[in-house]
């Protein structure tokens, strides 16, 4: 069948060849006295000057695999003489490459190399006892741990030949007060001695510091501050078991290894390494060591200016200048100049945006420093501006109003230390903050529904004020939930000293430290991570509104407040003055409760018990004492107070209050009905732990 199909095929063609020679006879005849078509050609010579030049070729790259496989093809002499001026890492890290490399570099006839690599490292001690060239330059160079093979470990721990980092430290090592011993062994045998020595002292061991890393949990009262491996120490008490008859033995079996050579070595070359890295940041920071620099030099591009230098020529002399005097620490500690890496155009490229952002919050504290006299007063005076707005108005800290051009414009103006300033000097912040405060909190409204759209793509600004809206504080050692109105008060989130991971925000130095420390606070939600939006608080918050009957679609924390609602943990018992107490709180303090919601039952809105919770919240709020016993974050205003009799539209201090309702309302003891909370008021402030006796019954 397939010889058939195959002359088949063939014939086909021929016949299809011969067709196509007729055409082209025939089609010849018609076009003789045409000139020839002729046919492009294509050139071979890639130097050639007729080639198109718009056409680029681009060239194949040769890979650089199998370019060392020649090395082993060059004659042994001269191939030990190359290796010979290269240092023992680079000789290891030249046999880690090939099998063929790794074959020749290992064997014994190659130890001579390795000898010429190491008396390339100045004062490089030889190989300790019964380690070979390649073991020993493993471990003086390669700066691996040998346990758990992580990077960047410079523990070398020569007693032991190892190195090992501070994590696997104390997994492998035991201080003394841990160690184990043999049952042969006699009570105290650690401070035993033998010839003069302790018996500890023949065992290998390290030298440790108890209470700090690695060994934070050793006991700081430590007789001997070592730790030692335990399989080492019952290995080597075994064997003085079996010489401690035989003197000579013993003598020989406690000779101790002498490593402090190499120790020595070690150190001496960290603190070389340590010097070149400080040096190449001062070349990174300064082009030259003085602080004075000159500018007057001819500027061209080249590596060698430093940031300091580059920053000058942008036009912050003064900002420099003022970092040289004041800030210097802030500068040379900032991420991008406390590199050892020399300071390039391409990574100035890189950092001169951020390095710029740097600079203008130097320039910010600079003015503030210089109009310091100013800047004063304004602390000064609007505490006092605060306490005369209305008690239902929520007016900004002092850190949201200092980047206000209203206040730049005052405080920032030309004055001398010698003349007097007055303090009425900002009276138009005074008659502008009303208009300011509902501004800001506009602004900080609109930023909460962005932090809640992150969480809840689907959430609403009408769901804004509902009571099911929970944020909380995102600092390390708070974590407290609240209402959208308590968060705009929080203390954290307008802290200094703000927190989130355990370590200082990256974007903060010393220097607004010490600003936002003269002023109080800094912006609220400096930085845009102090607060987040909580879904399990805002399921919880469901859930207490639901307890009490309401509508959570439509329930706000404003209703809660003015409705004296209250709950009673069931699972939170105590006893005062030998009397059982009940555990009462409100909505907002519930929420942070750390039982679950079902042992949380809704308090009496009517009759004694409620009564007697509404009488603890009055003497908790003006118990002296118990309002300097708040939680964490907790920063009471000064008038945090408003009174509820009519006619009465001030704020007032806790003492103020009671002198008020004394003087106007004739009345000594303070009742709920007389006092509500100011705008101000804190979470700290509003919402305490309430133990109420329980009603005896008849």
């Amino acid at each position: 069948m397939s010889s058939s199909t195959t002359r088949r095929r063939s014939s086909r063609l021929a016949e299809l060849a011969v067709q196509a020679t007729a055409n082209t006879s025939a089609s010849s005849d018609t076009v003789d006295d045409q000139p020839k078509r002729k046919r492009a050609r294509i050139s071979l010579d890639y130097d050639s000057e007729d080639e198109d030049e718009d056409e680029e070729k681009v060239p194949k790259l040769r890979g650089n695999r199998g370019k060392l496989e020649k090395l082993t093809e060059i004659p042994l002499d001269i191939l030990f003489e190359i290796f010979g001026y290269l240092t023992p890492y680079d000789v290891l890290r030249l046999a880690r490459t090939t099998k063929g490399l790794r074959t020749l570099l290992m064997s014994k006839s190659s130890s001579s190399v390795w000898q010429a690599a190491r008396s390339n490292v100045p004062a490089l001690p030889s190989p300790l006892a019964g380690m070979s060239e390649p073991e020993y330059a493993n471990l003086t160079f390669d700066a691996r741990c040998h346990s758990c093979n992580s990077l960047r470990c410079e523990n070398i721990i020569w007693r032991f030949s190892t190195r090992l980092c501070n994590r696997c430290l104390p997994l492998l090592f035991t201080p003394t007060e841990n160690l184990t011993a043999p049952d042969f062994m006699p009570m105290l045998w650690q401070y035993k001695k033998m010839h003069g020595y302790l018996l500890l002292d023949c065992v290998p061991h390290i030298s440790i510091t108890p209470g700090k890393e690695p060994f934070r949990t050793a006991s700081k009262n430590l007789s001997l501050e070592r730790a030692y491996l335990q399989p080492l120490v019952d290995r080597l008490l075994n064997e003085y078991r079996n010489t401690k008859d035989d003197s000579s033995a013993l003598a020989a079996w406690i000779k101790l290894k002498d490593t402090k050579a190499y120790e020595q070595w070690h150190s001496a070359r960290l603190a070389n390494r340590s010097e070149e890295l400080e040096k190449t940041r001062v070349r990174r920071r300064e082009a030259w060591v003085s602080y004075n620099l000159d500018f007057s030099l001819p500027h061209s591009p080249s590596s060698s200016y430093s940031i300091l230098q580059r920053l000058s020529k942008q036009g912050w002399e003064k900002e420099v200048k003022f970092v040289k005097e004041h800030r210097s620490w802030d500068f040379n500690k900032h991420a991008l100049v406390y590199q050892t890496k020399d300071l390039t155009d391409r990574i100035w490229k890189n950092i001169e945006e951020p390095m710029t952002q740097f600079m203008e919050q130097i320039r910010i504290i600079r003015i503030r420093k210089e109009c310091r006299p100013r800047y004063t007063i304004l602390r000064k005076v609007y505490p006092e501006y605060v306490d005369l707005q209305p008690p239902d108005l929520l007016v900004p800290i002092i850190g949201d109003v200092l980047p206000l051009n209203l206040v730049k414009e005052i405080a920032e103006q030309p004055c001398s230390e010698e003349d007097p300033l007055d303090e009425d000097i900002f009276q138009p912040l005074l008659d502008l903050l009303p208009e300011i405060s509902r501004a800001w909190a506009s602004e900080v409204e609109e930023e909460l529904v962005k932090i809640a759209k992150a969480t809840k793509p689907d959430f609403q600004p009408s769901s804004l004020k509902l009571a099911t809206t929970v944020f909380q504080c995102n600092s390390l050692y708070c974590k407290e939930r609240m209402s959208y109105d308590m968060i705009l008060k929080h203390s954290c989130a307008t802290s200094a000293r703000f927190t989130a991971q355990g370590e200082r925000r990256p974007e903060q130095f010393s220097g607004q430290i010490e600003d936002a420390d003269f002023f109080g606070a800094m912006p609220w939600n400096e930085g845009g991570d102090r607060v987040n939006f909580d879904l399990v608080g805002s399921a919880k918050a469901k859930v207490i509104v639901e307890k009490l009957g309401l509508d959570p679609a439509i329930t706000t924390g404003e209703n809660l407040d003015r409705g004296d609602y209250a709950f009673e943990c069931t699972r939170c018992k105590r006893k005062r003055d030998g009397r059982e107490c009940r555990y009462l709180m409100r909505w907002q303090k519930a929420l942070n409760h750390s039982c679950k919601t079902q042992f949380l039952v809704k308090n009496p809105r009517e009759g004694p018990e409620h009564e007697a919770f509404l009488r603890a919240e009055t003497e908790a709020v003006f118990d002296g004492d118990r309002r300097h016993s708040w939680g964490w974050g907790a920063r009471p205003v000064q008038k945090a107070l408003a009174c509820k009799h009519e006619g009465c539209s001030q704020r007032f201090s806790y003492d103020g209050f009671k002198q008020h309702l004394f003087d106007v309302h004739q009345k000594r003891k303070v009742e709920s009905s007389d006092w509500t909370w100011s705008a101000c008021a804190t979470f700290s402030e509003v919402y305490k732990d309430l133990w109420v006796p329980v009603r005896k019954t008849a």
